[in-house]
């Protein structure tokens, strides 16, 4: 792992903090960057994630090595082209 001393923006990092559930900068940072990894490999793929919150859970579950339950297909999207896993319940791709 490297370390650096990144100049961040103290009222979005503590936004990301909030959101991501993480109980350090670090580990928050890294599920930023993790969301936006996640995101790019998806627009190279030409898939489009609609929600910017998918793509949080997303990067939390990969990030704490856990599955992602779900009825949505950018999840079964976002699982081709990262490390996501997920499982699609039945009667899946419906969306509200």
């Amino acid at each position: 792992m490297k370390r650096t001393n990144p100049v961040l923006d103290a009222d979005l990092l503590e936004e990301t903090s909030k959101a991501s559930h993480e109980r350090t900068y670090s580990r928050a940072v890294a599920v930023s960057l993790t969301m936006g990894r996640t995101g790019r490999r998806a627009r190279r793929a030409g898939i489009t994630v609609r929600s910017g919150v998918e793509r949080l859970i997303a990067a939390c579950a990969i990030r704490h090595g856990l599955a992602v339950l779900h009825h949505d297909r950018d999840y079964a999207a976002l699982g081709r082209v990262s490390e996501l896993q997920q499982r699609q319940l039945p009667g899946a791709n419906r969306r509200r």
